[in-house]
């Protein structure tokens, strides 16, 4: 079994406004295994926090390990790290890949963030983010708490993408809507597709009102990503008359 990787990227400008982004990748023969076995994947991800200065950022590692570990189970290879002028806290999480229960999201998960699937009956395959609220309502009260003058965690700075990567044989159809899709503005309605051949790969940043519906900030706290479907699946497809 190839283990999902994802690459999650946080960063969050401690004491001086909010800077937040989130990076992963997503690869379609893991996809197709959790719907397949009907078993939930544990996937890795990496997060960093934008810190000031070096100094803060040794000075403020343990505790900040302390409070995110709730939200962002397992953390492990804990540091701070330069790139070019920037520091940041780095960790690296467990983050689970599951199915939806039923039409409802899966409760049933550790932590605080998930990826999770809906298999349709025309083969398609659509992916969520989701959060539990209640966690990530501790984890911005502890951060402001602990960081006085921080934003915490809010949507207004938060940049989410999703790489999806296809590492199957088979070429797919990556559809998406009401994001953007390769740097493209893709309104909600009138969506947009891309083949992805083999080891192709596309890139999925969603939008303000996805990232607020995600983080709670509407009637939900789950968000669509998108979806994928292997084009042979199209040719076996009942014609509409």
């Amino acid at each position: 079994m190839k283990k999902i990787v994802f690459h999650i990227l946080i960063a969050t400008i401690l004491l001086a406004g909010c800077k937040q982004e989130i990076t992963s990748t997503l690869y379609v023969r893991d996809i197709t295994e959790v719907i397949s076995n009907k078993k939930p994947l544990k996937s890795s991800a990496t997060i960093k926090l934008e810190m000031l200065t070096d100094q803060s950022c040794r000075k403020k590692e343990e505790s900040i390990t302390k409070i995110i570990s709730a939200f962002f189970m397992k953390l492990e290879k804990t540091q701070c790290i330069k790139e070019g002028s920037d520091t940041y806290y780095y960790a690296v999480f467990d983050l689970p890949v599951l199915l939806i229960s039923g039409s409802k999201v899966n409760d049933n998960y550790k932590g605080g963030v998930s990826v999770q699937l809906s298999k349709k009956e025309d083969n398609r395959t659509e992916i969520f983010l989701t959060m539990n609220l209640e966690l990530l309502s501790t984890l911005d009260n502890s951060l402001r708490s602990e960081f006085m003058g921080s934003g915490g965690i809010s949507p207004s700075g938060m940049q989410i993408k999703i790489k999806i990567n296809n590492d199957d044989r088979e070429t797919y159809r990556l559809y998406t809507e009401g994001s953007f899709l390769d740097g493209e503005a893709i309104i909600s309605r009138f969506g947009k597709e891309v083949e992805l051949q083999k080891r192709d790969e596309s890139i999925i940043m969603l939008s303000d009102v996805s990232v607020s519906a995600l983080l709670g900030r509407g009637t939900t706290s789950f968000t669509y990503v998108g979806s994928v479907m292997p084009i042979e699946s199209e040719k076996t497809q009942p014609k509409k008359k």
